[in-house]
């Protein structure tokens, strides 16, 4: 019988799903789950039933260390931790050959599982910097935001000059040379650069510019957002990833926090779409417009990295919620996330929580118009019903003398402000002098 143990990897769920494969023993060691693979009784029918469902990302990873380790084991195979060994940097030649395409690229060294010494050039997008303690640098190379197919990027600090900081680096588009390697304990792909050239900022960065030009029309300013306002909120609309069984975090925390009248299934209209695909939410949109049941309709999801949170500044997305005829309010990732959907709302609450709270102040604003039209309009009909008419009179001249006095009063703050501006501009003067 053959064994080996490897660290877990994916979600908790993932973890616990495969900790249930039959061939699959699990203890938790330091707060970490190892896994015990009995490779003599591996079942891939079983595999695919139970990981159906999962990130394929994760699934595959899990196939390809499986491959592995049954393409490494023989009988006499001691039971062994599958561990990364540190890829020593070695000097080599740029390749001459045409760059791969990013996918192209992914696929031969996912394939090969193995360092060879082949020297591969690639261009793509590096972001998520980070400094090595030996002076040389780490990233995450991906291709047009797409955050599912990603490799670490190592650059040596023989390859790094005085004036090439980790900002010179970090969110641009190159061109890179080097040596790649498959690394099955973190199952992904290493590619250490002998060579690289920048070629502009990265995709996301370049799309974020076009965008804004296009997007132009439909983007409110800070203060409109700010001032506005919505009465008589009976009913609100949502629009959230997930599904009623399984709701994503951000949708869980804007209802814990909304209103507990409104967060009612009957005053709450929820549309559950794929929060990464820009035509289902404006479906969605549409479908809550066209229905008229609720006064304002949300749009929320947690935060996420910058590439996934890039398809919230499609033009046709910004353009759809600037036109709805039910007003937007927006609570996308967090405070610091620059997305131009949340320009082209009526309101921002920059978070799912803040976009609750900004739904339940307007819910009891009406409350509180209601009871000031319910107060003033029994004092009048007091007043009305006690009052003679000498007395109604009597009151009118002392209303009509203290307005008097009060436009009196402004006209003479008027002139102190003029006044004021007068020595500011004289003062100027003085100091340019």
């Amino acid at each position: 019988m053959v064994k080996e143990r490897i660290r877990q990897f994916g979600s908790e769920d993932f973890r616990r799903a495969v900790s249930h494969l039959s061939f699959v023993k699990a203890r938790k060691f330091k707060e970490e789950w190892l896994w015990n693979i009995d490779l003599e009784k591996i079942d891939d029918a079983e595999v695919e039933k139970t990981l159906a469902g999962f990130p394929e990302d994760d699934v595959q990873h899990w196939k390809n260390l499986l491959k592995k380790l049954l393409r490494e084991s023989t009988p006499a195979a001691t039971p062994q931790r599958v561990q990364e060994e540190p890829a020593a940097y070695k000097v080599a030649a740029p390749a001459e050959a045409p760059a791969d395409s990013f996918d192209a690229f992914i696929q031969k060294i996912a394939t090969q599982q193995h360092e060879d010494s082949t020297v591969y050039t690639v261009i793509g997008d590096i972001i998520n910097g980070y400094p090595c303690k030996d002076g040389s640098f780490l990233f995450t190379m991906l291709d047009h935001h797409n955050d599912r197919q990603t490799i670490d990027l190592f650059l040596p600090v023989k390859l790094l000059g005085k004036e090439n900081t980790l900002n010179f680096w970090n969110n641009m588009r190159v061109k890179v040379s080097g040596k790649a390697c498959f690394n099955s304990f973190h199952a992904n792909i290493k590619l250490n650069a002998c060579s690289i050239e920048r070629l502009d900022v990265c995709s996301r960065q370049k799309e974020q510019e076009e965008y804004e030009k296009a997007c132009a029309p439909y983007l409110r300013s800070p203060q409109k957002q700010w001032k506005f306002t919505i009465d008589n909120i009976t009913d609100v609309g949502l629009i959230t990833g997930g599904s009623e069984t399984n709701p994503i975090q951000g949708a869980s925390d804007f209802i814990n926090q909304l209103n507990k009248n409104l967060k009612d299934p009957q005053h709450l209209h929820i549309e559950y779409v794929k929060m990464s695909n820009i035509e289902e939410i404006i479906s969605a949109l549409d479908r809550l417009n066209a229905a008229k049941t609720c006064q304002v309709i949300a749009i929320v999801r947690g935060g996420g990295s910058p590439e996934a949170l890039a398809c919230y500044s499609n033009p046709q997305l910004v353009k759809a919620v600037y036109e709805s005829p039910i007003p937007v309010v927006t609570g996308i990732g967090h405070k610091s996330d620059y997305l131009l959907c949340k320009q082209a709302a009526r309101h921002d609450g920059q978070t799912p929580t803040g976009a609750a709270k900004f739904i339940n102040q307007q819910y009891f604003l009406r409350y509180s118009r209601q009871r000031d039209r319910y107060q003033a309009k029994t004092e009048y009909h007091r007043i009305e019903a006690n009052a003679t008419k000498d007395e109604l009179l009597a009151a009118n001249d002392a209303l009509m003398a203290e307005l008097q006095f009060v436009q009196q009063e402004n006209q003479l703050l008027q002139q102190k402000i003029e006044e004021l501006k007068h020595r500011s501009f004289i003062s100027r003067l003085f100091n340019l002098g």
